[in-house]
């Protein structure tokens, strides 16, 4: 499914009326009898109460829409207009001229204590639709919008938001003030703020709308894809295969006290579906893995003498292996640091770099200039990716596409920024995975990803396809443990055991 921003998605329909000739009359119509025929399927079978808050904007014009269409079907239906009637657009205007003309009651208001006045009767509905603000907002709600929304927020039992919740921001997903939705109605597309930062917890079930925009202007402009289950490509297995056909991988991971992440990242490799996966793990801990992974070999890391690996051992032992993960558990410090700039310029095969791979990277950007060009994944976390980028945690919270988009440009390279929305991204592509839930939330579950996204790639998945394949997998099993056990007790290596599980995949 495509997902853009609120600026792509306004070029989209201004080219559907500009070159289809399709006025903006009849998308509106289109959009607000889409969401009516929804509401009436699948959220208020029912014939109950319906009380519409509706802008001045378009957003208010699809609101009159889906009031004038329930009102046909005998829905009981009341209107509340919020805003300046002088600042209504034509479309709007016309469109609640159309519910006067079917004698559906418009109550008119853009003052806090009358719109206090209106909690009684939201109390008393069976639904809300919240048509207030739709993907043009931006900044602060004005007060009798905020209390438009604290009313519908604390009184209504049902709230149906159209194209957004009112208040959230459609690109950042951030809010100051916003409706909380039982469910959004998107109309053409998803859009960024529905699914980023905190976009999703209030948006509630979102469903998409098609409004009738043509197909191939989303080709033509700027979109990615949430991706859904029919996007996503596994590796091809054939029963005349054998080991050295799924990938030889080799693991450099683990340091005293962090051997669980090198044993959990090796392990998800294993069932993930790869031929054949070495752990290479510091001096001294031998008997710490010894037996622990039958299926899994194990070398040590050569060193010159105790503050230095041999790294032009390493690369010459490294040569027969297809790909290679570096980071999980294995430590910082100026050898780790040397190990990865090493690698970085002199290893020319796939590399997924990790946890503490990353942290070498933002502790010496100059490291940054040998990605360019190489089949290289980074798949840092929010705050990892700070680091990488220079910047805090508040501005990539607050521009998280431009960030993400700034940063591949600039170094070239791909990357799988890590939340509970998951993106990847390189200079051609960009996907959004939204499954997964809180059981997740452990120490560990990072590990797993990196082993899985490593995996897929020895299986000659290309990164653009691997990383997001293995993003998915990871939470749509830790979503199907959900169903046997409480997700606080969900652990990383249940979510290994669980891999490829086929109800899970459902």
């Amino acid at each position: 499914m495509k997902i853009v921003s609120p600026e792509t998605m306004k070029r989209i329909d201004k080219r559907t009326m500009d070159e289809f000739g399709i006025n903006s009359r009849i998308l509106m119509e289109n959009a607000g009898k889409g969401c009516a025929e929804y509401i009436r399927d699948h959220i208020l079978p029912r014939k109950g109460n319906v009380i519409c808050f509706s802008g001045t904007g378009n957003n208010g014009g699809d609101g009159f829409v889906i009031a004038r269409w329930l009102a046909h079907w005998h829905y009981p239906v009341q209107v509340v207009l919020l805003g300046n009637p002088e600042k209504m657009t034509e479309e709007s205007r016309a469109n609640l001229e159309l519910c006067n003309q079917m004698d559906i009651e418009v109550i008119r208001t853009w003052d806090v204590i009358s719109v206090r006045r209106l909690s009684e009767t939201v109390e008393k509905s069976a639904c809300v639709i919240d048509a207030i603000f739709g993907i043009g907002f931006k900044g602060k709600l004005e007060d009798y919008a905020i209390e438009a929304v604290n009313v519908i927020n604390a009184h209504a039992s049902l709230i149906v938001s159209i194209d957004i919740p009112s208040g959230l921001d459609s690109f950042t997903g951030n809010s100051e003030t916003c409706v909380h939705a039982h469910y959004t109605l998107t109309l053409g597309a998803w859009k960024y703020g529905l699914i980023l930062n905190k976009g999703m917890s209030y948006c509630g079930s979102t469903h998409l709308i098609d409004i009738g925009l043509p197909d191939k202007y989303f080709g033509e402009e700027q979109s990615a894809e949430l991706l859904a289950r029919e996007d996503v490509i596994f590796p091809a297995r054939n029963r005349l295969n054998h080991k050295g056909s799924y990938g030889r991988i080799a693991v450099i991971a683990g340091s005293p006290g962090f051997a669980g992440a090198a044993l959990m990242s090796s392990k998800a490799c294993l069932r993930a579906g790869a031929g054949l996966v070495t752990l290479f793990y510091p001096k001294g801990m031998e008997m710490v893995f010894a037996g622990k992974v039958m299926e899994l070999m194990t070398r040590i890391i050569p060193q010159k003498d105790e503050d230095m690996y041999d790294n032009e051992s390493l690369l010459e032992m490294l040569e027969p292996f297809d790909v290679l993960l570096i980071g999980p558990g294995i430590g910082k410090g100026e050898k780790i640091q040397a190990l990865v700039s090493y690698l970085l310029k002199y290893w020319s095969k796939p590399m997924v770099i990790d946890a503490d791979g990353l942290n070498s990277l933002a502790a010496d950007s100059s490291m940054l200039f040998h990605l360019k060009g190489k089949p290289i994944i980074l798949t840092p976390h929010m705050g990892e990716f700070s680091r990488l980028a220079g910047i805090t945690v508040d501005e990539l919270e607050n521009d998280i596409i431009g960030q993400l988009s700034k940063f591949v440009q600039t170094w070239g390279t791909q990357v799988l920024l890590k939340s509970s929305t998951t993106i990847y991204a390189d200079d051609k592509h960009m996907d959004f995975i939204v499954t997964g839930n809180d059981g997740l939330a452990t120490g560990g579950s990072g590990d797993v990803l990196a082993g899985i996204i490593t995996s897929f790639i020895g299986q000659h998945l290309p990164i653009h396809q691997a990383a997001p394949a293995a993003s998915w997998l990871l939470g749509k099993t830790a979503e199907g443990l959900a169903r046997i056990r409480q997700t606080p007790s969900i652990l990383p290596t249940d979510v290994i055991d669980a891999l490829f599980v086929n109800e899970y995949l459902d």
